[in-house]
């Protein structure tokens, strides 16, 4: 690592996990990998908008941490500084917009494939594509920013805020004399040391006591020849819209029963793993967005 060294932090125990399931499988596309998109009307200001993620990487000390794993007990993640902001230019402003479509999507599915390297920051890249919503005259100037970063680095409430002081470092040029201080990852890796894990984890293994993992069968997967690499297993997303009749009885039920419509679907749920499982007992994860006040 050429950088200069500015500090050395523990891993929060969400980030252990995150590293070890991107390590798991170095050869394959990380599934933490994970992309941003904003879309501009009109003329954007390259330098401008190069000059407020430079700056943004530069306020946040968390967004320059690489993380160190081999011949250590436990693994670090180390903060460099004057780390400079990974930056591409593209012009597709001279395609048809039906090929332009097309070139905006195999792009970002190939940012997205290209995995981060963990010990050499910044695990975090931008990419500013020049594009066209038609042809000739009719057309209108448009770009794209595709942010690429490692899930490792900014949790999914922290992202839209930091889109919005990337708009607002945009804005300023660059200047964030006008933005509030930042608080430092640093104090929240502090409060996580004085919490109390073996009380945590002795009251959730008293509640979760007698469960047993909830299992479901796959497909067989598909028999790899010889000589070939497996293809790794990647997350996919099942998008399917519930009738409105459905929705609204829906609604209806979860007001008489005096529950929000999340807690319907995921008791509905819950009835149908086990229906699926043949047990009485199910466990299932959901993930939930939201920070206790307690939290710096």
């Amino acid at each position: 690592m050429s950088h200069e060294l500015e500090d050395v932090w523990p891993l929060s125990p969400l980030q252990e996990g995150l590293v070890y399931h991107s390590l798991l499988d170095g050869e394959g596309p990380d599934v933490y990998a994970v992309q941003l998109i904003l879309d501009f009307e009109g003329a954007v200001d390259a330098g401008a908008l190069r000059a407020a993620g430079q700056a943004l990487l530069d306020r946040h000390a968390n967004l320059r941490a690489a993380f160190w794993v081999d011949d250590l007990d436990q693994p670090v993640q180390v903060v460099a500084r004057d780390v400079e902001l990974p930056w591409e230019e593209i012009d597709l402003s001279h395609l048809p917009v039906a090929e332009t479509e097309a070139e905006l999507r195999v792009f970002a599915d190939a940012e997205r494939a290209r995995r981060f390297d963990l010990d050499r920051p910044p695990l975090l890249r931008m990419a500013l594509i020049r594009h066209r919503d038609g042809e000739g005259a009719a057309g209108a100037d448009r770009s794209r920013l595709v942010i690429t970063q490692h899930h490792v680095l900014v949790d999914g409430w922290s992202s839209p805020l930091m889109v919005r002081e990337l708009l607002a470092l945009y804005d300023a040029k660059g200047d964030d004399s006008d933005l509030p201080p930042v608080t430092p990852y640093r104090e929240y890796l502090v409060w996580l040391s004085e919490q109390d894990r073996d009380g945590a984890r002795e009251a959730w293994t008293t509640a979760l006591a007698g469960a047993e993992p909830t299992l479901l069968s796959t497909p067989a997967a598909a028999p790899v020849l010889d000589g070939a690499a497996p293809v790794p297993a990647l997350p996919e997303r099942f998008v399917t819209h519930v009738p409105q009749e459905t929705t609204a009885a829906l609604q209806a039920q979860a007001r008489r029963l005096g529950v929000t419509l999340n807690t319907l679907v995921q008791c509905a749920w819950g009835v149908l793993l086990g229906r699926m499982t043949g047990q009485d007992d199910v466990v299932f994860g959901a993930v939930v967005s939201g920070r206790t006040p307690e939290i710096p």
